[in-house]
């Protein structure tokens, strides 16, 4: 298998290329976040995840077994480590794109994520257990939409 190395994008998408060692217990990947966006909850529960800030800023946080919630805002060059099973979401806060590379230790990393499974379980059992019907997940990747009404603003100023 090669690597395939592809330019950041250019414009604002958010996207992610991923690529595994069919020897090594090594999975890496590069996400790109655009204005605004988060990476939906997830989790991995096969692999601990060493996510690098390349450019931008990134709010991350983690929900420790214990409830206890860490977040923290990271610049370029800075890092954090995800443990394996411990619930998770970035967040992009700027009206400009941020770069990330992410490090497995796993060749199967068994994403889950987490407002999709739980909307699977379908709206019924959603309203039994919360007492409302509770909006449908978008996917993967969500857009903050007052967070992109203020950079559409200020692009307009």
């Amino acid at each position: 298998m090669r690597p395939v190395l592809l330019p950041w994008p250019s414009n604002n998408l958010t996207t992610a290329v991923q690529g595994g060692s069919p020897i090594a217990e090594l999975n890496a990947a590069r996400a790109t976040l655009g204005p605004c966006v988060y990476r939906a909850l997830h989790t991995h529960y096969a692999a601990d995840e060493l996510l690098i800030v390349v450019s931008g800023r990134i709010e991350a946080l983690l929900l420790a077994p214990n409830h206890t919630v860490y977040k923290r805002t990271l610049e370029a060059g800075q890092n954090v480590v995800f443990p394996k099973g411990w619930n998770h979401y970035l967040y992009n806060p700027t009206c400009n794109q941020a770069h990330t590379h992410i490090f497995f230790n796993a060749r199967y990393i068994g994403t889950i994520n987490i407002p999709l499974n739980l909307a699977a379980a379908g709206p019924e059992y959603l309203r039994a257990t919360y007492g409302r019907n509770p909006p449908q997940p978008q996917g993967l990747w969500v857009a903050d939409s007052k967070c992109l009404e203020r950079c559409q603003e200020r692009r307009n100023a």
